[in-house]
């Protein structure tokens, strides 16, 4: 591989890091309010309103999840495997 070529897949290399890096950040904890109508079911203290149910309402399982998808796309793959695609 030509030093130029390499140097570009390496800086590649690092913004992805740096990508998934902050993607992983980005992750949710669910939410708790002493407001019942704000509080998460899945929240590790509970929730306030015993009439929610047990799914989250807050959206963090739906981002988690987004994001869990955007991390497993960006994973670092096996440079042999890569070369022979």
């Amino acid at each position: 591989m030509p030093a130029e070529t390499e140097t570009t897949v390496t800086a590649l290399r690092a913004e992805v890091s740096r990508l998934r890096a902050a993607l992983k950040k980005s992750k949710r904890s669910h939410y708790y309010c002493e407001d019942a109508w704000y509080s998460c079911p899945k929240h590790p203290e509970g929730c306030a309103n015993e009439y929610t149910g047990k799914d989250c309402n807050c959206g963090a399982d739906r981002w988690n999840a987004y994001v869990d998808g955007l991390l497993a796309e960006a994973a670092p793959r096996d440079e042999t495997t890569a070369e022979q695609r």
